[in-house]
């Protein structure tokens, strides 16, 4: 369950403080990314709000749970309806819709779950009822990236800049779940994504990836095998380009954890159930080699993501051949 003053602390308290001063905002932005629980925090306000308004503990009377399936008259969700755009049509909807008595007592919200999607003639519409709001109206921005707001918009609201979630907080959730906590370890550090991170544990060509990254190395160093070879008789997991990202991004973890066992740095470990074997590794290479292919990690990461045409299977035996030869050498 969301719980908002372990999440988002700060957001939270400054929230609370607006309600209990009687200072509610009327426009407010939401930044941050999809990780944050930013959509979370905004039903969360509002349940505020309405209890702030009604002087008294909702919950009982229905209006929380219709906040929670978006089945409140008063509550208006917008999204963008096109690839690229909130559309302008979109945006007249919601002005005429707030030019209308609501059949709901208690406050009115609009809240854009993707603003960073309004267009110019979209942002322009909306500005005038930015400008002159109405009494128990609010409306909410929520973006991951503040600069795709006109200046004007963001010059007329309060904003709130909501920080990564608390890899502990999302840990102990996750367990309470009954996910294994060596795993979740892992997928923290990757993404901070509880939906992505379920996601991956119920995908098991996502946890055979998981798999193979501490198996290729358990092959070279344990059986003195080859990590290539090992690599080319699984490429075909390597199937997509987010599969492809998942494992260019725990290879780097990995071998960041031998680079920390290097640097003092235990504490840091993110596999934990290889530590044995990242002692032994942190044997066969100098620092400056492991941060050089972390480096080249890190680039076809980015090259990967950028759409960039590359043969990733080509340079992964260049790179483990150049780590297989420095161990001979």
């Amino acid at each position: 369950m969301f719980d908002p003053s372990l999440e988002q602390p700060i957001v939270y308290k400054t929230l609370s403080n607006m309600i209990k001063k009687g200072r509610i905002p009327h426009a407010l932005i939401f930044n941050g990314d999809k990780s944050t629980k930013r959509e979370e925090m905004v039903r969360h306000f509002i349940k505020m709000v309405y209890a702030d308004y009604f002087n008294e503990e909702v919950s009982d009377s229905g209006v929380y749970k219709r906040i929670d399936d978006d089945s409140c008259l008063n509550v208006l969700y917008i999204k963008r309806d096109t690839k690229t755009s909130i559309s302008i049509d979109s945006v007249r909807d919601f002005i005429k819709d707030a030019n209308i008595s609501s059949l709901e007592e208690g406050p009115r919200f609009y809240v854009f779950l993707e603003a960073d999607y309004l267009n110019q003639s979209s942002s322009n519409a909306i500005l005038k009822f930015v400008e002159e709001p109405t009494l128990n109206t609010y409306i909410i921005f929520v973006v991951e990236n503040l600069n795709n707001l006109l200046d004007t918009i963001i010059s007329r609201c309060v904003t709130l800049n909501f920080r990564p979630i608390q890899k502990d907080a999302l840990k102990n959730r996750l367990l309470k779940k009954g996910y294994d906590s060596n795993i979740l370890d892992i997928l923290i550090e990757y993404t901070q994504s509880e939906e992505k991170i379920e996601s991956i544990i119920n995908d098991q060509s996502m946890m055979d990836i998981l798999n193979l990254v501490t198996d290729m190395f358990r092959e070279k160093f344990e059986f003195d095998g080859s990590i290539i070879l090992y690599l080319n008789e699984h490429y075909s997991l390597l199937n997509d380009s987010d599969k492809q990202d998942f494992f260019l991004s725990l290879t780097c973890l990995y071998l960041m954890d031998v680079l920390n066992y290097i640097s003092n740095k235990e504490n840091k470990f993110i596999f934990n159930e290889e530590t044995s074997r990242i002692k032994r590794i942190s044997l066969m290479y100098p620092k400056d080699d492991l941060v050089s292919y972390i480096k080249e990690l890190i680039e076809i990461k980015t090259n990967i993501n950028n759409k960039k045409s590359i043969n990733l299977h080509l340079y992964l035996d260049n790179l483990f051949l150049k780590m297989e030869m420095k161990i001979r050498g």
